[in-house]
Order: structure tokens, then sequence, then C-alpha cells
């Protein structure tokens, strides 16, 4: 009878052992995976950036969306935001060059069109660094004093210029033009401007400019 009840006596130790070693290792177990939920990031955690995990992968790197869109903005722009897009309409067409010269030439009017409005609001605004944005390098010197001249005399009456095209541009050269305009101030006729533009770089490249300004014409 005493070799049964030591017999069942050590039974019960090793069913007790081999119970909590299983209860150790299912928590063990549990623990490593809580860990490793804890430590995924969320699809709308906040990545270092200041977006979500989410909006990073759909949106790509700030840097690089900006860089793209600089490459997409045309030249011509570029050098002026005011300006029409006017390259489309010099695509070539069916292979032969050519495009559509109609179209082309209205919107480089239009262009001529908003260098000169650029120029009356930078005369009325007394701004002369604006006006060094829209003319030609090589006559800023005249442009400017010409300008300076116009500031000085109608700020001192206080009185604001506006324009009326006398004619559309028209071309003076390979990459010139120039348009007559009728000047007015506070919608009292003033005087007669002859405006001349010039296309800066290569032919084609729609970087337009005012080059002279002459009036009393």
């Amino acid at each position: 009878m005493k070799k049964y009840l030591y017999i069942l006596y050590i039974s019960f130790l090793i069913t007790t052992f081999l119970a909590c070693n299983n209860e150790v290792s299912i928590i063990e177990d549990s623990t490593k995976v809580n860990q490793v939920i804890e430590n995924k990031p969320s699809p709308n955690s906040v990545a270092p950036t200041g977006k979500t995990e989410t909006e990073k992968k759909t949106q790509g790197d700030v840097s690089t969306i900006r860089a793209d869109e600089s490459e997409d903005i045309p030249e011509e722009i570029k050098h002026n935001p005011e300006f029409k897009e006017c390259a489309k309409s010099r695509k070539q067409v069916g292979g032969r060059g050519g495009g559509n010269q109609f179209d082309y030439n209205l919107c480089i009017y239009d262009n001529m069109r908003t260098l000169v409005n650029r120029y009356f609001k930078s005369i009325n605004n007394s701004n002369l660094d604006d006006i060094l944005r829209i003319i030609d390098e090589d006559e800023k010197s005249s442009i400017i004093k010409f300008s300076e001249n116009q500031i000085n005399q109608f700020y001192s009456n206080n009185t604001k210029l506006t324009w009326v095209e006398e004619n559309e541009p028209r071309k003076t050269g390979s990459r010139n033009m120039s348009m007559y305009i009728n000047v007015f101030e506070d919608k009292n006729n003033l005087d007669r401007w002859l405006i001349s533009f010039t296309e800066l770089g290569k032919k084609g490249s729609g970087l337009w400019v005012i080059k002279n300004i002459q009036e009393k014409q």
C-alpha cells in the first residue's frame, strides 16, 4: 500500500511540473505575439514626414513630386506665369512641321497684351522692380528712365494710366514685334505710344519681353 501511494505521489509531482512548464510556454508565446502586434506600423500611423504610411505610399516623396511638376511647366510659363502656353500651337502636323500658325499668332498677340497690362499695372503701383522682370536687359536703362518719369508725373497728379490697343501686334522681324496703343489719364486721351517687343533665346522660345517704348508717335 505504501508503495502504491509513493508511486501516486511521484506521478502527481511530475504532472504538476509538466503543467507549470506548459503554462510558462503559453505565456511567453502570448507575450511575443503582443510585441509583434505593437511594433507593426498602423496603415494610418504618422510617418516622420508628417504623413500617414498610406499617404506616403500613394503620394510618393514630396521633393520628387515637386521636381516632376517643375519639369512639366513650359519655359514660357516659367518666364512669365501670366503668359499663355503658345508652344502647343506650334507642334508639328503630319510630320511636315508648321503647326497651326494662325492659333500661334493669336496666342503670341495675347502674351504681348499681357506684357503691356503688367507694365501699366506696375506704373500705377510705382513698382519699378516688377518692370525690370518684363523688359529687355539690354534696354533696361532707357525703359526704366522713361518709366520713372511716368511714375513721377502721374503719382504727383494722383491719377492712373490706362491703355487701348490701336492695332494688334505685328511682326517687325523674325523675333521682334510692335503695337500702337492709345494712353489715357483717368479716361482722358493723353498720348500715343509705340511699344516694341523682342523674343529672348532661340526663335520660338516664347520668352517675350518689352524692348522699347516710344511716346508721342
